[in-house]
């Protein structure tokens, strides 16, 4: 009987392997994308932040709850499609150009800017709400 359960759990981990990379797979044909690499990547930036705000629920109390951290859980969503955008820029621009050639929504300060930006527009936000 023990070898059954063995069997059992083998055939379970395999099925789990087989559903990661048909996930991978869609995320990949879904975005457009031109590797896994850039699925695995994406995949593993959303489980963090999904990770980051469920122990903030859990355990951030009033302080680090979401209600008061959103803007920074806002602005590190952004940063989960990073990925996305450099392989979409890696697509656009022949490889001998180099990184000199990178469309402007791909540069390092447009990606912070943005994350600022949300965090900065949040908290202006949550501070105007609550001085009504």
């Amino acid at each position: 009987m023990r070898n059954d359960n063995n069997n059992l759990w083998g055939a379970l981990f395999l099925l789990g392997i087989v559903v990661f990379v048909a996930i991978l797979m869609g995320l990949k044909t879904w975005l457009g994308l031109s590797s896994v690499d850039t699925s695995a990547r994406i995949f593993l930036n959303l489980f963090l932040f999904v990770a980051l705000t469920v122990v903030s629920r859990m355990y951030g109390g009033d302080m680090l709850g979401p209600g008061q951290t959103w803007p920074i859980l806002l602005a590190i969503f952004s940063m989960c499609g990073w990925p996305v955008l450099d392989d979409w820029a890696g697509q656009s621009v022949p490889a001998f150009l180099g990184e000199a050639y990178a469309p402007w929504w791909d540069a390092w300060y447009t990606k912070w800017g943005v994350a600022v930006g949300f965090i900065t527009i949040g908290y202006g936000i949550k501070k105007w709400r609550s001085d009504d």
